[in-house]
């Protein structure tokens, strides 16, 4: 089965080594429309969010640095924070309700449908104190 990956027509998306990972990995590369961010509306929110909150607010002095501190937004916004797209639930208590229950929560919904596309296809404040 190939998994569709919605993503955008960027130079690292479109390239020949992209594409032969998704080809060898079974994944399909889904592209947006040029110019049509709204068609990716989550990471779109996503890349504002991670601008605001963790990009703008370091000025990382080396790569090991912006791993570290990218790496702990990651750990804080997928674990400890709770998200309106999960019924202001952090994504552990989400994934420990949706575990736990018979059926999907009510309320969430699951979209199973086909991308339209007609092509195939946080940092938490740093705790030194400077």
């Amino acid at each position: 089965m190939v998994v569709p990956v919605l993503t955008y027509n960027g130079p690292e998306f479109i390239g020949k080594t992209m594409d032969q990972w998704a080809y060898l990995n079974r994944v399909g590369l889904d592209f947006i429309d040029p110019g049509k961010p709204q068609q990716n509306g989550h990471i779109e929110s996503f890349n504002g969010k991670f601008r605001h909150e963790c990009l703008n607010e370091h000025w990382f002095v080396g790569l090991g640095e912006a791993r570290r501190l990218t790496a702990a937004y990651a750990r804080e916004y997928n674990t400890d924070r709770p998200h309106s797209s999960l019924g202001n639930r952090t994504p552990q208590e989400f994934a420990a309700a949706w575990a736990a229950a018979p059926s999907p929560p009510r309320g969430i919904r699951i979209n199973l449908t086909p991308s339209r596309s007609k092509h195939p296809r946080g940092c938490p404040p740093d705790s030194r104190k400077d």
